[in-house]
């Protein structure tokens, strides 16, 4: 079924016309319809807007379109949307429509990308009681939070990418939960502007994906993906730099457990 493609493969098989933007988000919205009133991911969604916004992506002609052209994304309801509402599971913003896009969703907007809808979230990012949002692989145990419906959507074949945000584990607490890849950047690495900040030390925008493709860098035929679009810095980077990065990481574990050891016999030496 098409709401199973990765991310990747989706984009590979509309750009070359085996699947239209249409044919895929009328996929997702059945899988929608069919599981999430046991999932419950989704804090506002508009099928008919997902199919309008569907069907003029696919009269946009190839040479126009963007490099994430019809790639329908969750997006968190902490991030402002500007068609959409985003009431950060809280009354006090009940029906609250910022008239506005966040930074990471106009930069995903204007590289083709569908924005499917708002996912659920804690209240304001911060407080412990969460949505009513399930675990799609048991519906008794818990999908972590704050970044509830954005790891939920994406483990249930919802959406095949979702935005998500964490201050202290709420993208990867949902992934690890869901079964999913979280994607936590480097701090600031990613503008937070338009999103509901609870730390500013702290706060990161991230996502979810099935499978790593390595979000924030280049993929297929050198195709960028995921975060280097609203991360401009890793534009320029390939997998081979990653390789490089790894072997680099290891060596300065090595050196940090040489400093452990010394640090640890200093503590001994001075009690």
């Amino acid at each position: 079924k098409p709401c199973k493609l990765t991310a990747s493969e989706a984009l590979g098989k509309i750009q070359v016309d085996e699947i239209s933007v249409q044919e895929y988000a009328e996929s997702l919205l059945e899988r929608i319809e069919a599981r999430d009133g046991d999932v419950k991911a989704w804090a506002y969604l508009d099928e008919k807007r997902v199919m309008q916004e569907a069907r003029l992506l696919d009269e946009i002609p190839k040479k126009n379109r963007g490099p994430l052209h019809g790639l329908p994304i969750a997006v968190k309801d902490v991030i402002y949307t500007k068609d959409m509402p985003t009431q950060f599971n809280s009354p006090l913003y009940d029906g609250h429509f910022p008239e506005t896009d966040a930074a990471s969703v106009r930069i995903l907007r204007h590289a083709g990308a569908l924005i499917v809808g708002k996912t659920t979230t804690t209240e304001f990012a911060a407080i412990h009681v969460g949505p009513k949002t399930h675990n799609p692989h048991d519906p008794l145990r818990t999908p972590g939070g704050s970044s509830s419906g954005s790891g939920a959507a994406v483990a249930d074949f919802q959406a095949p990418m979702a935005l998500g945000t964490q201050t202290g584990g709420s993208l990867i607490r949902p992934a690890s939960f869901n079964g999913l890849y979280g994607f936590k950047p480097t701090w600031n690495s990613v503008s937070r502007e338009g999103q509901k900040i609870y730390a500013l030390m702290y706060d990161t925008l991230g996502l979810h994906v099935p499978v790593l493709n390595v979000p924030g860098f280049k993929g297929d035929h050198d195709m960028p993906i995921g975060l280097s679009f609203v991360a401009p810095q890793y534009r320029g980077c390939h997998l081979l730099d990653v390789g490089k990065a790894v072997s680099k990481i290891f060596e300065a574990e090595e050196v940090g457990g040489r400093i452990w050891r010394k640090r640890r016999r200093w503590r001994q030496y001075r009690e």
